[in-house]
């Protein structure tokens, strides 16, 4: 416990851990509707189930379809693309009918020219940061409800919580 407060630090060692795996090359740079995107929403849905989330809805994953604005996080203009949000929740022990929401993007830039960004700042430490809340939560769990998201699709213009927000 830490000191005075009486609950279970978060663990820095598994929040590093998962920042890595996040940023790592094998992502890919993680981009909204790209092989490296899947791989780091597969990653992050195993760490939801050993964080003890339940799923929103009836699951974890929330796709939606946009249509491609274009530009330089996007692609090229025209034609649909899918992302997908996750969203799970640990219920409050008193008021299960009160939220608060914790999110951050999973998404990132990609690989452009055969560069790779990595995007540990923006944001897979975000999506660490929030992992680690949820595992923390798993074994001090809360009074109100408290909703984890992250989103994809931001680096394409906030599409993820336009979407979440909007539904």
């Amino acid at each position: 416990a830490a000191k005075g407060v009486g609950y279970a630090a978060i663990d820095s060692i598994r929040l590093i851990a998962d920042l890595s795996a996040i940023a790592a090359d094998s992502m890919d740079g993680r981009r909204i509707g790209t092989a490296g995107n899947i791989r780091a929403r597969a990653y992050i849905l195993r760490q939801f189930l050993a964080a003890g989330l339940s799923p929103f809805g009836q699951r974890f994953t929330h796709p939606f379809t946009v249509s491609r604005p274009g530009g330089p996080t996007a692609g090229p203009p025209g034609g649909t693309m899918i992302g997908t949000n996750l969203i799970g929740y640990h219920e409050g022990t008193k008021h299960p009918d009160r939220y608060l929401v914790v999110s951050a993007h999973y998404d990132h830039l990609g690989n452009r020219n055969g560069a790779i960004y990595n995007g540990a700042d923006d944001n897979a430490s975000g999506t660490a940061g929030v992992l680690a809340i949820a595992r923390w939560l798993k074994d001090n769990p809360p009074e109100n409800s408290v909703i984890i998201v992250l989103f994809d699709g931001e680096e394409a213009g906030l599409l993820g919580s336009l979407e979440f927000v909007a539904h």
